[in-house]
């Protein structure tokens, strides 16, 4: 007979400046794995995209001055 096992859990506490009253929020550690899944997934594509974005840049406008008309003297 295998035991339930109970899943580790953090409380988050959410305090408000001022007046307002402060809450506690627990989370559980499936919320946290995926949470940090989706965080490292949209950070890599931004970092995909941003490195795309630059590399484009630069050669975009690499191509564009070399295609401009000489000027003879």
């Amino acid at each position: 007979m295998k035991k339930k096992r109970t899943e580790r859990r953090w409380t988050v506490m959410l305090v408000p400046h001022g007046s307002g009253s402060s809450r506690a929020v627990e989370v559980s550690q499936t919320v946290v794995k995926a949470l940090v899944g989706i965080g490292g997934v949209v950070a890599l594509l931004f970092l995909v995209l941003g490195g795309t974005a630059l590399s484009r840049g630069v050669n975009v406008t690499g191509p564009a001055a070399a295609r401009a008309p000489r000027r003879t003297a």
